[in-house]
């Protein structure tokens, strides 16, 4: 038997289960095609950006008696977990829903949920490292935007990949967030506090396969969270 999970709610305790696979969509890179005078080919330029995905599936309404409590469980935006994969989860929120009248007369309800052309990782325990020099392997197929929390004090640098990051004044701990884009300690952002060698403004990304950290002697330890993901 087939079923989803969407915001921790299980959907055979809503009284709905799947009657046919779900294949989740992959989203291609996008890119803009600029033709180039005295050229017979246009030039490809990767927008680094991927579009949104929809999961379909249909279902079964196993308890008519629960259609309202359906209808409200499926609003608002969160995780979904699918039966096929319980070992990930997609982001979004469900499109449209149709009348309840004809589903209730069909018995069945068509689901359509708009993702994040993501899917992520379910096990994603912290790794903690005291050591100046860290290996991390990394699964999925597509590179990860981790959460780093650099513990420390004084002026310090960490290097991911052969990428450097300088941190200024670490007091205590700071916390660089890659997917959210910001650095912070509590509730203080602090993106003054962290910049690259070269200038440039993103922040650390893992790769598929063994990543690399090193830091400088003032930082003590370092909290990772991977955010494995998938296309």
């Amino acid at each position: 038997m087939s079923y989803f999970i969407f915001k921790e709610v299980l959907s055979t305790d809503l009284g709905l289960i799947i009657s046919s696979s779900v294949i989740p969509p992959t989203s291609p890179e996008e890119y803009e095609i600029q033709p180039v005078p005295g050229r017979d080919v246009p030039l490809w330029i990767a927008k680094n950006t991927r579009q949104t995905i929809e999961i379909q599936m249909q279902t079964v309404i196993t308890d008519p008696t629960k259609l309202r409590t359906i209808y409200s469980a499926l609003q608002g935006r969160g995780n979904l977990v699918l039966s096929d994969e319980p070992d990930k989860y997609y982001v979004g929120s469900i499109q449209a829903l149709i009348p309840q009248a004809i589903a209730l007369r069909m018995g069945t309800l068509p689901l359509s949920f708009i993702c994040e052309p993501f899917a992520y990782s379910l096990s994603n325990d912290m790794i903690t490292s005291t050591e100046h020099s860290t290996s991390i392997s990394v699964s999925g197929t597509a590179p990860c935007l981790p959460i780093v929390k650099i513990y420390g004090s004084g002026y310090n640098e960490i290097t991911i990949n052969d990428e450097t990051w300088k941190i200024a004044d670490i007091n205590e701990y700071v916390t660089i967030d890659s997917p959210r884009n910001l650095v912070y300690k509590d509730n203080a952002v602090l993106l003054n506090k962290v910049s690259r060698y070269d200038n440039k403004v993103y922040l650390p990304m893992f790769n598929v396969g063994t990543n690399l950290i090193l830091t400088t002697d003032n930082i003590s330890k370092i909290e990772v969270i991977k955010n494995e993901r998938w296309l």
